[in-house]
């Protein structure tokens, strides 16, 4: 009886992730940008958690959204950068929660195909758009690569259970490591990487300079699998034991925001130094123009000319430098 009672739980979860998984393949296709992707992501995990409060959802699969979310809202174009430090806490808990393989194997691919079909929500229209094939056959290869990219968040979930079970490093910093490493072998061009989220930060993203992109990413992990594990030991009542990550955190986020202040009071540029008057000019043009277009390439040329030259006819002093649009 209880069996059956699994097998029917576990058959209940399993369609609800692939549902959300469509959904985020949806969200990406109708949302104009990444932005509107978040937002829809956002309102699915308030649904999501009123399903789990009337126990119609597993709450792992909150968890895993919200994990998303956290770390689609700290790409640079919104503005909260701070929600990266926050991102791999679900994850944490949700690796905490589950004990078999093939369990972490599942969840783990499940968090990273969302994350990437949200982060490159993009994919699916330019596929259409430039390969010149159907919308729906478009999106298919996009979850594909969605798929793909994904498993590096596997990767992730399964060397994190594997370094907290043979190691003595708490769950929160095993995390860290282990996000480091799979992030350092992800391949080009389509990696998920947790520093972009400064890369519109000044102040936090100097630190790059010393120890590169996914060495700042280790920091971001090392910061989240502190606040895990400061929580879990707030939780547990061990005082004492908090103080280690609490120390680690504070280390980390005061000598990150100093080297910033270092960096960027050192460079400060000089008002007095040479400059270039720059000109950037971007028609409206088809995005994809085929080889054999030579009306259209002539007209997007002859476009580009005349706005050149009605930039340095209404500009002050002619500019030093025109930009024209790759092409």
């Amino acid at each position: 009886m209880n069996l059956s009672h699994l097998k029917k739980g576990f058959s209940h979860t399993f369609g609800q992730a692939l549902g959300i998984i469509l959904l985020q393949l949806l969200f990406a296709s109708v949302g104009d940008s990444l932005m509107a992707v978040r937002y829809w992501d956002a309102i699915l995990c308030a649904i999501l958690g009123l399903l789990v409060k009337s126990g119609k959802a597993s709450p792992l699969l909150a968890i895993g959204l919200l994990s998303v979310t956290l770390n689609l809202f700290a790409d640079p174009a919104s503005g909260m950068f701070f929600c990266v430090w926050f991102s791999l806490i679900p994850c944490f808990v949700l690796i905490r929660r589950i004990e078999s393989w093939k369990e972490v194997f599942g969840w783990g691919q499940w968090v990273g195909t969302l994350l990437a079909l949200g982060v490159f929500s993009w994919l699916g229209e330019a596929i259409e758009t430039f390969a010149g094939i159907s919308a729906p056959f478009a999106f298919l290869i996009a979850l594909g690569i969605g798929l793909i990219i994904g498993f590096q968040y596997t990767l992730f979930f399964f060397l994190t259970k594997l370094l907290h079970r043979r190691s003595p490093l708490p769950l929160g910093f095993a995390g860290a490591l282990a996000y480091t490493l799979t992030e350092y072998w992800a391949p080009f061009p389509l990696p998920l990487n947790l520093a972009l989220a400064f890369s519109w930060t000044p102040l936090l993203i100097q630190v790059t300079d010393l120890v590169g992109m996914v060495g700042t990413s280790f920091l971001i992990a090392v910061v989240s699998g502190a606040l895990y594990e400061i929580v879990m030991n707030l939780r547990r009542g061990t005082l004492k034991q908090a103080a280690v990550p609490a120390g680690v955190l504070v280390l980390i986020l005061a000598g990150q925001v100093a080297y910033g202040f270092y960096c960027l009071k050192k460079y400060t540029p000089d008002p007095d130094a040479p400059s270039l008057d720059i000109a950037m000019i971007q028609p409206m043009s088809p995005l994809k123009v085929r080889n054999s277009d030579t009306e259209i390439k002539e007209e997007a040329a002859k476009n580009l000319v005349e706005l050149s030259k009605e930039v340095i006819e209404q500009a002050s002093s002619p500019p030093d430098l025109l930009v024209w649009p790759e092409g």
